[in-house]
């Protein structure tokens, strides 16, 4: 079996995640889901490097300064993105989602008895995730290969469950486990192979501090993660399995946003000091990229839009929020299924700017709405004279 096929069922188990926000001041994660950001975000990578001045080895508060250390390094773009789960082509596949993750990640290079050396490889992924009660869940990946089939991966009834919710400093470290079923075709013809991937990691928040990194100085929670890796693919009705074992440490920061990895092979040696793959944002996070209840300070919008409400389900309130990109006259309306009018959140004029509000749940006459499925939608006229916008979408309201 040649490298490169070991290389592709390796690649479908890299996940993109890490999207929270973190306050300095009580290091505390607590807000929902990012809003897409308007482009990507530029990455630097390097391969095979000296980590020694990263102090991966000191946990605890911290004060990282890095500028000089990634400035030294050379460099491969890439790029990471948070994208709304609408703009996303397989959104209907992921109908409980609320944000995607997309990025590219490196799958260190790993040695198979009767085959040899698999080289790294960079991997593009999509991570589709949601927040459910006290913990964030990754429902699925998709991954863009010609000759892997099944993607994207929805975890059905199964969903991974990456982190806790909401997390702090001082959150207990916690299990991630996620299995998933591919298949791969080696070559055009060539009967499809089985291929189970079984994730089982643990993952702790080991530091916290001021990270300072080429695109600027970032209040960050550091989360080191003991990846295991257990694959098992089926060849000529045998299966045979391969075990993968690495360390992450990850960078996140108020903004929902990875700035910073480092991932290393469990097979090195001992206080680690050459890194398998370092990656970090090089230049500064779009300020289109904040929380759902964002205000104009984080830049003027680019396009009308309404975001999804949150919670969701929800009971008995929710927040909705919305985006103008120029003055217009908005009308923010709420139905039940049969296209009944049973509430107007907004009706007037609004100058450029990202709003929100609170629905109690409750109709225009002051009663509560029983529970079920219900619309909100916008409808913006602007005033410069172009064509109105209307923009739906759906929210549960549970018992």
């Amino acid at each position: 079996m040649k490298h490169s096929q070991w290389k592709i069922i390796f690649s479908v188990f890299v996940l993109s995640l890490f999207v929270f926000q973190s306050g300095m001041a009580q290091i505390e994660i607590t807000q929902t889901v990012p809003v897409a950001t308007q482009d990507p975000v530029a990455v630097s990578m390097d391969t095979e490097v000296d980590i020694t001045e990263l102090k991966l080895d000191q946990t605890g508060a911290m004060d990282w300064n890095f500028q000089a250390v990634l400035d030294a390094f050379p460099e491969e773009d890439i790029s990471f993105q948070t994208i709304n789960i609408d703009d996303d082509p397989f959104a209907d596949l992921f109908p409980d989602a609320q944000w995607v993750d997309q990025s590219y990640q490196y799958i260190p290079s790993f040695d198979v008895p009767l085959i040899g050396t698999i080289p790294g490889a960079v991997s593009r992924l999509a991570g589709y995730y949601r927040v459910n009660g006290n913990r964030v869940e990754e429902l699925g990946i998709d991954m863009e290969h010609p000759i892997l089939y099944g993607s994207p991966y929805n975890y059905g009834d199964n969903p991974a469950k990456v982190y806790p919710y909401p997390l702090t400093k001082d959150s207990s470290g916690w299990l991630e486990q996620r299995i998933l079923t591919a298949q791969v075709v080696l070559q055009e013809g060539a009967t499809p192979m089985d291929a189970t991937v079984n994730d089982s990691n643990r993952v702790e928040i080991d530091a916290w501090g001021q990270l300072t990194i080429p695109a600027g100085t970032f209040d960050c929670l550091r989360l080191k993660r003991h990846e295991f890796r257990n694959i098992t693919v089926i060849v000529l009705g045998f299966p045979m399995e391969i075990v993968q074992e690495t360390y992450t440490w990850v960078w996140i920061t108020e903004r929902y946003q990875k700035v910073l990895y480092v991932t290393i092979s469990a097979n090195k040696a001992q206080p680690f000091t050459i890194a398998d793959v370092v990656a970090y944002i090089d230049e500064p996070l779009p300020t289109a990229v904040c929380d759902p209840l964002c205000d104009n300070a984080a830049g003027l919008p680019e396009r009308f839009a309404l975001h999804q409400n949150y919670p969701n389900p929800f009971n008995p309130e929710t927040d909705i929020s919305y985006s103008l990109p120029e003055p217009a006259q908005v009308t923010l309306t709420v139905y039940n299924l049969m296209g009944r009018e049973m509430a107007t959140l907004v009706s007037g004029t609004a100058s450029t700017g990202r709003y929100h509000l609170t629905w109690n749940g409750r109709d225009s006459r002051g009663s509560r709405v029983p529970s079920g499925v219900y619309l909100y939608r916008l409808h913006a006229v602007p005033l410069s004279g172009a064509a109105p916008v209307t923009v739906t979408r759906k929210m549960i309201l549970s018992q």
